[in-house]
């Protein structure tokens, strides 16, 4: 499946609540994956809602499809250290004051199950001016 066809559809959906925020989003890169199209969907669309979320007004969100790797990265401020592992478990948040809505505390852990049973390596990292979320295919 084309992750790339996957991360525009994904970004037209939500095209119109970035505009709202006026939030740009771009997505650079190609690859084909073997996967459960439906269930990558889900990860990839987790990433993006969570991004989205916690994007300042002003704001921008990239997705980068590399070689093995897909990356959304989005503009803010930071997740603490001490945290960045428990985002991935039920209910967990990284930084309440890093979110502007009030999300359930499952869609990270949904991802990380999904991803696990893929057996695809996962991960997020601040970056220097805001976040990566990422899994390796």
């Amino acid at each position: 499946m084309s992750l790339n066809d996957i991360c525009t559809e994904i970004i037209n959906r939500y095209k119109q609540v970035c505009d709202e925020k006026f939030i740009t989003a771009s997505l650079d890169g190609e690859a084909v994956i073997k996967a459960d199209k439906s269930l990558i969907e889900r990860v990839i669309d987790n990433f993006v809602i969570n991004a989205i979320d916690n994007t300042p007004e002003g704001g921008r969100i990239s997705m980068r499809i590399l070689e093995n790797t897909l990356e959304v990265f989005n503009s803010g401020s930071h997740i603490p250290e001490d945290k960045i592992n428990e985002i991935w478990f039920p209910y967990k948040k990284g930084n309440t004051e890093r979110s502007n809505t009030k999300g359930t505390g499952l869609g990270l852990s949904i991802s990380r199950t999904i991803l696990e049973l893929h057996k695809f390596s996962y991960g997020a990292k601040n970056t220097e001016d805001g976040v990566i979320f990422w899994f390796k295919y």
